[in-house]
């Protein structure tokens, strides 16, 4: 999936999924329980995943929660195969292939999604995503709430500026797919209390897209 696909698709879910709860825009500033509305339970699991749920019927993906040490973790149905076992020496184990078919065990990462509600923190959900193999990786964080004494524009600037940064390093010790993409979505809410979204599309090299002065609004 490319990034401008998911960013189709994380506006859908705002729309469609968020903004119809009536619980959840009031939980916005409740980290725990907003984390809760977007990603779910904090369980290695297959279900119960609000965006996971909704990706996967919006796409032919399939989803696993706290996938290692990842938040979301989608691809595409199917596992490794032809992995064998062997005997073991108290013959509990037989020799044959590892049967992986209901298991979450995919070749590759389609999108890895990490989303951290502490602005302050998120570099290192930034370092942790050019740790892993995907096609796509996502960063969902957070600004100040605008208010009477700042936007914190320049907030953008700064996230974006580490996450190229971090990207660009990473690659300097180990390069990896030219085709990879990252995306960085920050939301904010303005003086008007309506929850805003800012997109920036990066590669391992550059940053494809990004405007601070450009905001939409899912309201």
């Amino acid at each position: 999936m490319k990034a401008s696909e998911f960013i189709k698709i994380w506006i859908g879910f705002y729309k469609q999924i968020i903004i119809n709860n009536p619980q959840c825009l009031a939980s916005y500033n409740l980290n725990k329980d907003w984390t809760n509305f977007i990603l779910g339970s904090k369980r290695s699991e297959q279900n119960d995943s609000p965006l996971g749920n909704f990706i996967t019927n919006s796409t032919e993906l399939i989803y696993r929660k706290e996938d290692g040490l990842v938040d979301l973790a989608l691809a595409e149905k199917g596992c490794f195969k032809g992995i064998s076992t062997m005997e073991s020496p108290d013959g509990t184990c037989q020799r044959g292939e590892i049967r992986l078919e209901n298991s979450f065990y995919p070749p590759v990462y389609e999108i890895l999604i990490e989303h951290e509600n502490n602005v302050l923190s998120c570099w290192q959900e930034m370092v942790k995503l050019t740790y892993f193999r995907a096609k796509l990786k996502v960063l969902i964080t957070y600004n100040w709430d605008v208010d009477h004494k700042s936007n914190y524009a320049y907030v953008f600037d700064v996230l974006v500026q580490n996450f190229k940064d971090i990207i660009q390093q990473a690659n300097e010790k180990l390069k990896e797919s030219d085709d990879t993409e990252y995306l960085l979505i920050i939301g904010q809410l303005d003086s008007n209390k309506s929850l805003q979204w800012h997109f920036t599309h990066l590669t391992n090299t550059s940053i494809v897209s990004y405007d601070k002065n450009q905001k939409i609004t899912c309201a």
